[in-house]
């Protein structure tokens, strides 16, 4: 398979006429063929989406804003890999080009806290340990999300927040409640980036594919003394 890309201005001699006689040019340049394919950025209405899909029920709700860059590699990769079935390939190519790590782990995580439950005779109790050196860390996570039976844009829209969502749900916002007084505990605020990109396959089929961005930034706090 090919990319076709989308130009302004139609290509001249040999390139017209073929087209004009409906005949695929075969391309031996080593772009991995996938000429037949068309990358179109879909709209901003990803970013309404992602945020107005997340469940007023969760502990932590994420802004999404979009990312010109995020934008640019999610082009990219999808032009490379083209309408193959390709998973760990885009991934490759999105870390690759943005940098950030494929996959969505330890932003789940409460960074800094530690946990050990403890169990003796008929007594149960859990020991929370703060690493007060994880005060401001910072973790950006990434994952690629692949939509193939979309029966339209909307569709997929709705499909890709409620991916989302159902990540989002997992945060953890505070870990406050766990700790006595005068204890340290940590608090994570979460910022977000998405971008939304259509491919038209040479099948006439249309897949979508999203990409999102989770951060967590990390606070170690100290309860206020008992009085």
């Amino acid at each position: 398979m090919k990319l076709k890309k989308i130009a302004s201005l139609m290509l001249a001699g040999v390139m017209a006429m073929s087209m004009l006689a409906g005949c695929k040019t075969v391309d031996n340049s080593g772009n991995n063929g996938n000429d037949d394919v068309v990358v179109t950025p879909s709209a901003s209405a990803i970013v309404t989406a992602v945020n107005n899909g997340q469940s007023a029920t969760n502990d932590v709700k994420v802004d999404f804003t979009s990312d010109a860059s995020l934008d640019a590699a999610l082009t990219k990769a999808v032009e490379a890999v083209g309408d193959r079935d390709g998973r760990n390939e885009l991934d490759r190519y999105m870390s690759d080009l943005t940098g950030v790590r494929v996959g969505i782990s330890e932003v789940l995580k409460t960074t800094g806290v530690t946990s050990k439950d403890h169990k003796f005779w008929f007594h149960e109790w859990t020991e929370y340990e703060v690493d007060t050196k994880m005060d401001g860390k910072v973790i950006t996570e990434m994952d690629v999300i692949r939509i193939d039976k979309a029966l339209s844009e909307d569709a997929a829209l709705r499909m890709a927040a409620a991916q989302i969502d159902k990540v989002v749900a997992q945060l953890v916002g505070t870990t406050y409640g766990n700790f006595a007084a005068d204890d340290k505990y940590a608090d994570y605020a979460y910022a977000g980036t998405v971008s939304m990109v259509s491919a038209e396959n040479v099948n006439g089929t249309t897949s979508y594919f999203v990409a999102y961005t989770l951060t967590q930034t990390t606070s170690i706090k100290t309860l206020a003394p008992q009085a």
